[in-house]
């Protein structure tokens, strides 16, 4: 990505100076690899005041390739409660790590399955990003 930003900074003197009809806007945004997070407020913008832009070159890796899309991206956090219970006694109680397990192991399987079916942008994928156990 930084080398896209770099290059738009260094066309947009020749940008500046042809005698284009339209206006060219360079957006930059945040925090991409964890969550996006900087686009939010610039979609929740160009919506409510625009400009809606006509096109858009997006800076992302394709090997110089030019494309007509791109993969996009849905995070999910999941919870997974358990019940309380004793070692002594497991039928007692309902381990959460044992049911986050098998929902890992689903996930995994599930990757695999959607890998199988080429779109456009590439496969589907499935990526567990973070995993954490405790209390609470």
């Amino acid at each position: 990505m930084k080398g896209f930003v770099g290059n738009m900074l260094a066309i947009a003197p020749q940008l500046s100076a042809s005698e284009l009809t339209q206006p060219v806007h360079l957006l930059l945004t945040t925090d991409e690899e964890i969550g996006c997070l900087g686009v939010q407020a610039v979609i929740q913008e160009l919506v409510m005041q625009g400009p809606r832009p006509d096109w858009a070159l997006i800076g992302e890796p394709t090997d110089l390739q030019i494309c007509t899309a791109h993969k996009g991206k849905v995070a999910y956090n999941v919870s997974v409660e358990g019940q309380t219970g004793h070692s002594s006694n497991p039928d007692g109680g309902l381990n959460a790590v044992d049911l986050a397990a098998r929902l890992i192991v689903a996930l995994g399987d599930m990757g695999v399955a959607l890998r199988r079916y080429p779109a456009a942008a590439g496969s589907l994928d499935i990526s567990l990003g973070f995993y954490s156990c405790g209390p609470g």
